[in-house]
């Protein structure tokens, strides 16, 4: 039984608030929403109220409302935030995340180039992120297969991180560091596959297993689906 509680972190915003009211707004939505994660990465959704998320940020019912529609939206939240936070990393990668894996998963086959590297540093970003709460992360299973709100921000969230991807693919393989005889949609829509897969078989266990350690042999792995073969990559 996980014990640890869900840091929740604050939503990425592009555009900074820039006056006074604006700030009160978005903190106010960020301590509402950092309370409703942290309640829903330690119990079952349906037996978390919106009188208990209230009660833990210090707002009135009437505050929670004015930012979120009801704890559906929550959840839409965290798939926009999500992807906010990729496509961020994408393009601005963080050095000491993208050299997380050892050069000996990969075999002795071809070593990563730079832009794999980029998704690598993005991935674990991700997976770090992701591996705090095997419950929170049913719940956001469950609830993009049965709640129309949050298919819908899930699908969005995800085509839109596709996109992006896409455009690195389609970089990489103009660069040769990526094969070339798929198209680069299949390619971005691969590697996201895996990753959610492998979430999804991490958040079915019950032990205290890391979700970064299921994630390692994944990335190992549709590295040699995507690579370009012959010589190793600069």
């Amino acid at each position: 039984m996980e014990t640890v509680v869900y840091e929740a972190s604050v939503p990425y915003d592009p555009d900074l608030p820039v006056t006074r009211r604006d700030r009160k707004r978005q903190e106010m939505y960020n301590r509402i929403y950092r309370s409703a994660i942290e309640l829903l990465s330690l119990r079952e959704f349906d037996s978390v109220t919106v009188e208990e998320i209230t009660e833990a940020a210090d707002v009135g019912k009437g505050t929670f409302f004015r930012h979120f529609a009801s704890k559906e939206a929550v959840i839409a939240a965290y798939f926009e935030e999500t992807r906010d936070l990729l496509v961020h990393a994408l393009e601005d990668p963080e050095p000491e995340l993208q050299d997380r894996i050892s050069p000996e998963a990969y075999g002795h086959g071809i070593h990563p180039g730079p832009i794999w590297k980029r998704f690598v540093g993005t991935t674990y970003l991700a997976a770090s992120r992701d591996g705090r709460s095997h419950r929170l992360i049913r719940t956001l299973l469950a609830l993009s297969a049965a709640n129309d709100t949050v298919r819908a921000a899930s699908l969005s969230a995800k085509a839109q991180l596709v996109q992006t991807i896409t455009a690195y693919m389609k970089e990489g393989q103009r660069t040769g560091e990526f094969r070339a005889d798929f198209a680069p949609e299949a390619l971005a829509s691969f590697t996201r596959n895996l990753y959610y897969g492998t979430q999804l078989a991490w958040a079915q266990t019950d032990d205290d297993s890391r979700f970064e350690n299921h994630i390692a042999s994944s990335i190992a792995l549709a590295w040699f689906a995507v690579r370009k073969s012959g010589e190793e990559v600069s």
